[in-house]
């Protein structure tokens, strides 16, 4: 694809969906906005994006899918043990679960 202003119209004013596709975002068609502010609206759209991607990389260089598992099923065990109204029951078996997990490594 072509990159110049005439792409650049014509893919603003082809649609949510096509821009979606092609920025991840939209923006307002050019009956809305001149040119300034399309410029404007794609600088802060890229340093958002930018933002996210650099957060996102952070995430996937450290992230395993077992440590993301441990932690959902830390809070569904969690959640169970809260509808034992025992506060001393409940305790014991968050701790007997924290035990055996612990066993477990």
């Amino acid at each position: 694809m072509e990159v110049n202003a005439k792409t650049f119209v014509e893919l603003v004013n082809s649609g949510k969906m096509n821009q979606s596709e092609k920025f991840g975002t939209w923006f307002s068609s050019t009956d809305k906005q001149d040119g300034k502010q399309l410029i404007d609206d794609l600088k802060m759209r890229y340093d958002k994006a930018k933002k996210h991607l650099e957060l996102m990389e952070q995430y996937i260089n450290v992230l395993k899918a077992e440590d993301i598992d441990d932690i959902i099923n830390d809070k569904k065990i969690t959640k169970l043990f809260e509808g034992i109204k025992d506060t001393k029951k409940r305790e014991e078996l968050l701790q007997a679960y924290k035990a055996a997990k612990a066993n477990n490594y």
